[in-house]
Order: structure tokens, then sequence, then C-alpha cells
């Protein structure tokens, strides 16, 4: 039964989670986001609900005036910042429109489904309103929900009403027509579903002051509550503001007596009605302007992005922005005042326009963004993907000569100033180079993927850089393909390590061996009964009883669902979550927040990858020396986006500072292969200050063993008995 009494405005309610300039972590409601957006970034780890939230404080900002007139007005907006004050005198007076619960006109609902809310038939499980509830499946029509459905919190329903409006996945909704009428079940998916949005980083001021751009046509007013539509009748987008409010779906979130919200009411929203583009962009649309298209005007699936660090697709994309998208109108900014904001690409890939596949969040730094070279190279990486996938194993009569490229590739490379430099003849041979030695292509299959792209020609029509056709063995164009392309024979199990990297294989191949090598075992392999670096003393005991107890947690089916709720606490923390406090009960009350931390990593990488070794014996700043880009032979510090990563977690001045970033790193750990010491980063967590810190900068940046630059006594921790 519903409460109608219930009230949670996300005005002054805490639901956004924020980090700010020192790295410290809070929940906060949008007022109080607002007065400090100089200080504040947003920190929602799920990529969905970080785009959701953004575009709420792009509508907020709009709606309250804080847009430019005119393109000139928004290059005077990027170079002396945005005024935000009259967006938080907006919210201080509408803050009954941001009321998740109001009995007439709830955020983003449709109040006059309230009479329906006693009607069995017509509720379903809060747990509808998640993408993550069913991936790889259809989400609406999912038995799942109907026996794992948990109540939710109001902080947590807000997120997933948000998610649902702009991320709304089609296909047949579990609602009776019965009950809503006709055509009420037969959902359609969000304009954005499927495609990949743009959004500027950095502050939430930054972020505002990047976003308002100057909106051609009718900017238009907000709707902040579902309105009725003709029926199932087709309604065209009328504003800028209508397009960014667009509700596909109406709901009803039913809160309990304690504020907590067990069920929804949903069935179909407003239809849209598709304009024929007629040579124009969907990227020029009102209320899509934050789309990425591709050559023809339609979206640019998500599906392309073969990585969370694939960056070349989006790269060729952001050059070639049509005329009245938000990209290009960053770029015109970005041409007259010299500046240029990181930009975070977020999508999400459906089958079928009904089942979730994955979600892909991407960052575009400012120097590539800003970096006129990285156009033409970006397009020269996406031309060899294209020509390879010609010789891909099911276009060949002989799938043995086939050659597949690893997901990302050629990415990595666009960071490197040499080959940016490099002529287009010289950038194909260098990326022949590292196809060859990345998917192990010799003899026929590299004959073969060379003829594809020596074919390759530039596109007048697009502009693109002239590469030069090349022969069929493609020499190296230049010495500097030599340096760049020099190897070390690959460790067993390794997938090549480069030369430059400043890599010592005697004591780094290790970290490359996973669950899937059969010819190689790490030092202080997890059977062979050696003893794992961790400190001595309470600590280190309680960091054996705390990996074993999580080895058990896992081996147990009937336990696993305690792991699933530490991976859900690490993205959304919540001290009430039941197996935050059996983690807790294990340790003094001044380490809990390094269990907690540590058993939440743990569940998330087993999570991302079940296959993966259930205990590691490298440190995690050891291991990071194995992380590289997809497509490039770089690794550890010789990698710049694994540098950065590195340098941001050096930065944190407390553990606390540590969830938000290290949850990145083991999803990026995670599809490697590649598998922490559990023990060995709790006590670090529980010890994180100055020597810790440089610790880790030791392990990181330095080739010697890991047993060197530790200088805490080692004792037992037999880590692959856990899970007995």
């Amino acid at each position: 039964m519903s409460t109608p009494s219930a009230s949670f405005s996300l005005a002054t309610q805490p639901w956004i989670d924020v980090v700010d300039d020192t790295g410290r972590t809070d929940t906060m409601g949008v007022l109080q986001v607002l007065e400090q957006a100089d200080r504040l970034h947003l920190a929602a780890a799920d990529p969905l609900v970080w785009s959701a939230t953004v575009r709420l404080l792009t509508v907020i900002a709009y709606q309250a005036g804080c847009g430019p007139r005119d393109h000139d007005a928004y290059v005077r907006q990027v170079r002396n910042g945005i005024a935000l004050e009259p967006a938080r005198r907006w919210v201080r007076e509408h803050e009954e429109d941001l009321d998740l619960f109001h009995p007439r006109s709830p955020l983003f609902q449709d109040g006059t489904l309230r009479h329906l809310a006693d009607r069995p038939a017509a509720r379903l499980p809060v747990l509808y309103l998640d993408p993550a509830a069913a991936i790889s499946r259809p989400l609406l029509v999912d038995h799942r929900p109907l026996h794992a459905s948990i109540p939710v919190s109001a902080c947590r329903a807000a997120h997933l009403l948000l998610v649902q409006q702009m991320w709304a996945t089609g296909g047949k909704i579990r609602s009776k027509q019965a009950v809503y009428g006709r055509g009420a079940a037969l959902g359609r998916a969000a304009a954005q579903t499927g495609g990949v949005v743009w959004h500027p980083a950095g502050t939430v001021a930054e972020q505002l002051t990047w976003r308002l751009m100057a909106a051609p046509g009718v900017l238009g007013r907000a709707s902040f509550t579902h309105t009725p539509s003709a029926g199932t009748e087709e309604i065209p987008v009328g504003s800028e503001l209508d397009g960014l409010t667009w509700q596909p779906r109406r709901m009803l979130l039913l809160p309990e007596i304690d504020g907590m919200v067990r069920q929804v009411l949903l069935t179909q929203g407003w239809r849209m009605k598709h304009p024929e583009l007629k040579g124009s962009s969907v990227a020029t649309l009102p209320g899509s302007r934050d789309l990425v298209d591709v050559k023809e005007g339609q979206k640019f699936i998500t599906h392309r992005l073969t990585s969370d660090q694939d960056q070349a697709p989006l790269l060729e994309r952001w050059w070639r922005a049509p005329e009245g998208s938000w990209a290009h109108a960053v770029r015109q900014a970005a041409a007259r005042t010299g500046r240029t904001p990181d930009v975070v690409a977020v999508g999400l890939a459906v089958r079928d326009h009904s089942v979730i596949v994955h979600q892909r969040r991407i960052t575009l730094p400012a120097m590539l963004l800003a970096d006129t070279r990285s156009a033409a190279a970006a397009h020269t990486v996406m031309h060899f993907r294209r020509q390879a996938r010609t010789v891909a194993p099911h276009h060949l009569a002989d799938r043995s000569a086939g050659t597949v490229l690893p997901p990302g590739f050629g990415s990595g490379l666009l960071h490197d100033p040499q080959f940016l430099d490099a002529k287009p003849d010289e950038q194909v041979a260098l990326l022949f180079a590292a196809a060859c030695s990345a998917t192990g292509a010799h003899g026929r299959r590299r004959t073969l993927l060379a003829g594809a792209v020596s074919h390759l020609i530039a596109d007048d029509s697009e502009a693109a850089p002239e590469v030069s056709p090349t022969t069929t063995d493609l020499p190296p164009a230049s010495s500097m393909q030599m340096e760049l392309f020099s190897f070390e024979p690959d460790a067993p199990g390794s997938p090549g390590v480069s030369a430059s990297a400043s890599v010592d294989a005697d004591d780094d191949s290790f970290l490359f061996v996973t669950a899937a090598s059969t010819t190689a075992a790490p030092p202080h392999s997890r059977r062979s009964g050696h003893h794992s670096p961790v400190s001595h003393g309470e600590t280190g005991e309680l960091a054996f009883t705390l990996s074993r107890q999580l080895g058990r947690w896992y081996a147990h089916p009937r336990s696993r669902y305690l792991l699933a709720q530490l991976a859900t606490w690490v993205v959304h923390p919540s001290p009430d979550t039941p197996a935050c406090r059996l983690v807790t009960r294990m340790v003094p009350d001044h380490l809990q927040h390094a269990a907690l931390l540590t058993a939440g990593l743990f569940a998330m990488h087993r999570r991302t990858n079940s296959r993966a070794e259930l205990y590691g014996g490298a440190p995690l700043a050891r291991l990071m020396r194995a992380f590289g880009s997809a497509g490039s032979p770089l690794r550890g510090p010789a990698d710049l986006p694994t540098r950065a990563a590195v340098l941001n977690l050096l930065r944190a001045p407390d553990a606390h500072a540590l969830r938000v970033p290290l949850a990145r790193i083991i999803r990026k750990a995670a599809p490697q292969d590649l598998t922490p010491h559990w023990g060995q980063l709790f006590i670090d967590l529980a010890a994180w200050g100055p020597d810790v810190r440089q610790k880790w900068a030791d392990q990181f940046y330095t080739a010697r063993p890991a047993s060197s630059l530790s200088t805490t006594v080692t004792t037992n921790l037999p880590q692959d008995s856990a899970a007995s």
C-alpha cells in the first residue's frame, strides 16, 4: 500500500553522489550541489545514473534561464564561467516540482495513476526499472524480478526513475491493457537507448558551462511531471526542453510507510514521432543534440565501441559532428577560446531494442580533442579496422587464416605523439605491426591482413587524410616504428610487453599470467605453499580471516547473495546493507571501512569476471603494471590512461576517497583475468597515508621485484585455502 503523505524532494534530499576537490565523497541534493558547483564532481559509479543526473541538472539550468542567447554568448560563458544563482533560486522556489512522491505532480511520473495503486494487477516490482537486473535478457518481460525484488530507498528509486526515463528499453511491458488501456504494454525505447551521449567532464559548474549551448530554435519549457497525451498517437518533440524531459514511460512509485519503495505502476508513456532526417542528422534534433551520430545522420550505435577504452570511433565522430549539435558548438568555442573540456561518452548497447547487452563509459581527454592531428589519426585507425574486418574468419573459406583485432584496437596509439606526427602511410605501417603483434599473425594470416589494409584509400568526400597504398609486406616506414614496436619475447600466457615500457621480464612476467594460462605459474603461486607479502601482526591475521571468509561466501551458492550486496555497496554505500554488518563485525571499528571496501571490491571482481583467479599474488599497484589500453603494446607506466589512474589514487587523502577510483580499476583488471592480493589490499587500505602512497608509487613505477618494495614482514596467508 502506498503512502501519499511521503515526500522526497530531489531539491533538498541527498541522492547525488559527489566528490569534492579534496577527494572526499558525499551525497547531496540538487540545491547543495549547485551551491558548491565550483568544487564538486559527480561521482555516480553507474554510467547511466551519472548521465541522467547531468541531464537533470542541465534541464534545471536551462529552465532557470542560465543558458546563453546565441553562440557569442556561449563563447563568453566558456571564457568567464556560468552564473548559477538563477538555477539555485529556481530550485528553492520549485522544490515541490522535484518531489518524487508529490500527491498530484510527482517528478517525471503520472499522478493520475494513483487510483490504480490498490489494484494488485497494476503493480510491478520496482526492480523492473533497473537495467542491470536483466543483462542479456529482455528486462520488461523477465520473470526473475517477481521473485528477487527487494525494496529500495527513495534515493535509489530516484536513480532508477531518471535512468528509466532517459534510457528506457523497448519491448512488451508486463502491464495489463485491461488496467491501463489499449497499447499500454507496447513499450518503446527512449531516443538515447542503443546510442551514445556526449557529456562534458569536470566540476558541476564546468559541466554546465560547457553543456548549456545556445539551443537553436525554441527552448520551450521542461515537463517535470507526466501530462496526458493523445492515447497511442505519435507526437513530435516541440522544443529543446521538451526533448530533454521526454518521458517514454508513465510511472508512479509507491512508497511504503518507512519511505522505501517496493512496487511501481508502469506502462507506456509518450510516443515520439520520429522526424524524417532528409540529409540532416539526429544530433541536430531538439533534445538530442548531445547524441553521437554517424556519417549518414543516424544514431551512433553503442555496439561499435568494442571496449571501455575504445576512443577511436568517438574521436572520429567528434571532428565530424554536424552544425547544430553540441559537439560542433564545443569545437567552435574551443577554437575561439583555446579551451577544451574532457568529454565523457556514455552508451547503452541493446539488441532488438529490448535486450540490454552492456554499458559503456569512455573518457576523451581534452588534449586529444584539442589536437587537430587526432582527427586524421582517428580516421586512419578506423579505416584500418574496417579493412581488417574483411579478413575476419567468417569472411574466409579457411577460417584459420582469418584475423580478429583485439577490442579497442588502435585507440591507445592515439595518445602517442610519434603516431600523431607520422604520415598516413607510416601510421598504417605502425597499425599493421601492432595488429600482427597483438594477434600473432604470421605466414598466410599476415599476408592476407597486409593485402586487406594495403588497399586503404582516403574518402575525399569526408576530407580524410590521404593514405598511400603500401606493399604486401608493409616494411617499417621509419626508424620510429622499430623503436615503438620493439618487443622482448613474450612470457607464457602474456599478451606481449613493449620494451619501451621499461619492464623487466624477470620481475613482471607473472603479472600477465591469467586464469587461462596453463604453461606458466606466477611467483608466490597460490598452490605452491609460498608465503604472501602482508604485514605482520593483528592486521595480517585479520587480512587472512577476511580473505578466507570471502572465499567461503563465494564457494557456497547459498551465500553468494552476500557478495551481490557487497558489490552493490561499492556503487551505492549504505550502512544498512545486511552483508556489511557481517563484514564489519570481523574487525575493530578503525578497520571497518578498509574491510568493507576490500570485500566490496572482491565481490565486484567476481561479478565482473567469475572465471578469473579467485586470489592473486601481486599487490594491486604492482598488478597495474600489466594494465594497458586496447590495441597498444604499452603497459603500466608507459600507458597514459593507466598512469593517470595511478596518479588519481595517489592523490587520495584517505581511504574513503578511494572507493570510486578503486572500483574503476577493479572493473578494468577483472576482464583481463588480473586478480590482486586481497589481503595486502586490506592492509594497505587500513594504513593508508604517505608511507602507503609512496609504497604504491614504488610498486607501480619501478621494475624491481615486489618483495623489495615493501617494508612489511611476510606471514603465512594460504589464500587458496580460503575457498575450501
